[in-house]
């Protein structure tokens, strides 16, 4: 990929950071308690896990922010491939 095209790749994913807006990191599941389904989403705090209750109406929300923080981990991951790219076409 030439320079020019680098950065415009560089660009386009920094436009989409700024989409990211509703960003959930975390794992999502569901547990069946006496008959009810009940949604939990749990993460690590430090060394601790902590599952909270997710309402039934804010499980899209819930699913669409983990989805955008994948794509958030994504996004860097390519960021970090473009930039290293970058600094060796400025020293070469």
């Amino acid at each position: 990929m030439n320079l020019d095209k680098l950065k415009n790749r560089k660009q386009k994913l920094l436009e989409r950071l700024s989409e990211l807006s509703e960003v959930i990191e975390g794992s999502f599941f569901k547990r069946e308690i006496n008959g009810y389904e009940r949604y939990y989403l749990s993460r690590m705090i430090g060394k601790k896990q902590q599952q909270k209750y997710i309402k039934k109406k804010n499980v899209d929300t819930v699913r669409k922010g983990i989805n955008q923080h994948q794509e958030l981990l994504e996004i860097v991951k390519e960021l970090t491939e473009i930039n290293l790219k970058l600094l060796k076409e400025e020293t070469d």
